[in-house]
């Protein structure tokens, strides 16, 4: 490991990340599904959708993130495998456009708000979206008041930031061992959990009717002391003069903005990963991984229970039960979420708590999936001397680099209490967490445009070389697709007041922190050039494997 007195003539930190490739294809297409929260997306419709965007088909807006699902899939593969390294868009944008370029995107938008989002995220959907369900409704059954008391705790402020902090203890002690020890919990604990879950869900919805879903409703409702509550949904709307909407594409199209980035992060992998995934240089081979991992949420764990969920709960019910959640004198005792409206499809207790453990395992996944990868993106960038030698410090026994670990755990548990206790908080990291990340896949895609001219010499090389369609370069034209796609979502986020993310002070801040990313490098820039290293040398080649 570096002891920050390498000699001058030194290009990199170190001639190795001390990185070991232990994933495989089936990994990196499972990383893929779970790092995107896997069935936590099942968060976005409902109540959210029917609120915010009235009118929304639900299965069809997941049906058009294909739009933005291929040709990113296309982009990450092509730069990828012509650049397997730790670092990702780092890597990708450093060596093709420009050092500062791609310090600036990938540190402020990836790795500073990934550290305050996703601990927080994933407290949230592990206390309120999948354990919530298993007490309320097993404590109604059994008329057990300790666990109904229970599932409101996990929904208030404390009882969501006491999991989030359990939830980044455990990721911290996974996330600092191997990366094998990794890889053996998805394919055998995270992997099984997601899969149980959305077959779960699928039957109970596939084994049910709209006259069904109404009696259990009222028999669940009963148990919680709420009795005809099904009715009092219908007549407290119908009172006030709500009406429920008709079919809108306009917020059709804004959920699938919504969504598809989402979607589109099954090449999650391709962010930092790529110098721990065995046979990186193969294009092919990547761009099924994540296109088999798009697909299978997309289609089976998305479209299907969705699809299910339209016709068992139906459209007018779906849209009065959300509006009146969100009345000042709501009816509505509980969060009406989908994994919720399934699990009360049954009074078996297996089924009911079967159908959240993939929620569960996905809101862990999203918490400590991004100790790995902002690790990996700061690893990269020490090695470039862009950060201090300490972000590069690989520990030998574990090939970990395990004080980033516990600087990202510090910082992650600071960002989730105040996440859970300082609303503004909420919607600064709630708007950086869905705009910055699309923002910096369109920076990479100019990149890929511009590879073949500026990097011809590492593009040649490049498996994606082969490829010339019309004798036009294909990087070329994936990254035009590209561009187009992530410019798109990002103009609907910012220009569509229904979604929320173009209030004034998230949106001062998001760009306030990629400003001072800029600074960062340039002081940097300035100091080492003072000791006598340019680090722009670096920038000509690519990093250590």
């Amino acid at each position: 490991m570096s002891n920050g007195r390498e000699p001058k003539a030194q290009i990199f930190r170190r001639e190795s990340t001390g990185l070991v490739r232990e994933m495989n294809a089936f990994d990196v297409a499972w990383w893929g599904i779970a790092g995107t929260g896997g069935l936590y997306l099942l968060f976005y419709f409902m109540p959210y959708a029917q609120y915010y965007l009235p009118g929304s088909n639900l299965a069809l807006s997941i049906a058009l993130c294909l739009l933005v699902m291929l040709p990113l899939y296309a982009l990450y593969a092509s730069l990828a495998s012509a650049m397997p390294r730790a670092g990702g868009d780092y890597v990708y944008q450093s060596r093709i456009l420009h050092p500062a370029i791609g310090f600036a995107f990938p540190f402020s938008w990836f790795t500073v708000v990934w550290v305050c989002v996703f601990v927080a995220f994933g407290g949230y959907v592990v206390a309120a979206l999948g354990l919530t369900p298993i007490f309320l409704l097993l404590g109604s059954l059994y008329s057990n008041s300790q666990m109904v008391a229970l599932a409101s705790y996990l929904q208030s402020s404390s009882g969501t930031f006491l999991v989030s902090v359990v939830v980044a203890v455990l990721s911290l002690v996974i996330t600092v061992y191997p990366m094998k020890w990794w890889v053996l919990a998805q394919r055998f604990v995270l992997f099984p959990f997601t899969l149980i879950s959305n077959f779960v869900i699928i039957y109970l919805f596939a084994s049910s009717n709209s006259f069904y879903f109404h009696k259990m409703f009222d028999f669940w409702s009963n148990r919680m002391g709420y009795p005809d509550l099904y009715e009092r949904i219908v007549q407290s709307t119908t009172s006030i003069g709500y009406t429920v909407p008709s079919f809108s594409l306009r917020h059709t199209i804004l959920l699938m903005a919504v969504l598809s980035i989402y979607l589109a992060w099954t090449m999650w992998s391709a962010q930092g990963l790529m110098g721990e995934v065995k046979r990186a240089n193969d294009m092919g081979r990547l761009f099924k991984s994540f296109l088999g991992a798009g697909l299978y949420l997309q289609w089976i764990g998305l479209f299907t229970p969705i699809l299910l969920f339209q016709r068992v709960v139906g459209w007018d019910f779906m849209n009065r039960l959300a509006y009146a959640y969100y009345l000042p004198q709501s009816v509505v005792p509980f969060y009406p979420t989908v994994s919720l409206l399934a699990s009360m499809l049954t009074t078996n207790p297996v089924l009911i708590t079967l159908s959240t453990l993939g929620i569960v395992a996905g809101g862990f996944f999203i918490a400590a999936s991004e100790f790995v990868i902002v690790t990996r993106i700061w690893l990269a960038m020490s090695l470039d001397r862009t950060l201090p030698s300490w972000f590069g410090n690989v520990n030998p026994r574990t090939h970990t680099p395990v004080g980033p670990v516990i600087l990202s755990m510090v910082i992650s548990v600071v960002a989730a209490y105040l996440f859970d206790y300082w609303p503004p908080f909420y919607s600064v990291i709630t708007v950086g967490s869905v705009m910055g990340p699309a923002a910096v896949v369109f920076v990479t895609s100019i990149a890929a445009i511009l590879f073949p001219k500026r990097r011809r010499e590492i593009y040649e090389q490049a498996p994606v070389a082969r490829y010339k369609p019309l004798g036009i370069p294909l990087i070329v034209l994936i990254g035009l697709a590209s561009a187009l796609a992530s410019f798109s979502v990002d103009a609907m986020y910012l220009g569509a007041p229904e979604l929320g993310y173009n209030a004034p002070v998230p949106v001062a801040f998001t760009f306030g922190i990629l400003l001072l990313g800029f600074l960062l490098y340039y002081v940097n820039y300035a100091y080492q050039k003072a000791k006598g290293v340019d680090i722009t040398i670096a920038f000509k080649q690519l990093p250590p494997d």
